[in-house]
């Protein structure tokens, strides 16, 4: 899941998620309506137990970034990646 449903289904605030990661809640705004830096994506996805997921929080390169991960996660690829799934 991404950081906006897991704060939801956590009834988690932008200010507490923010606390534990060391951060401004300015900055996981940002990162709601963005991308998480590779290496805070990897910290989250971590502290969290894989509730929030590398490929999840920078969908627009985490293929590049991670390429060990796009096995796992096919779905997400982008259609024209030689390892795009259809989710089921």
């Amino acid at each position: 899941m991404d950081i906006q449903t897991y704060l939801e289904r956590t009834e988690t605030r932008q200010h507490q998620f923010a606390r534990q990661f060391q951060v401004s809640q300015a900055l996981v705004s940002q990162w709601i309506h963005g991308s998480v830096p590779p290496i805070k994506a990897v910290e989250i996805e971590r502290a969290l137990g894989g509730q929030v997921t590398r490929p999840e929080m920078r969908r627009e390169d985490w293929w590049l970034i991670w390429p060990e991960l796009a096995p796992l996660y096919p779905h997400l690829l982008p259609p024209d990646h030689p390892d795009f799934k259809q989710a089921a």
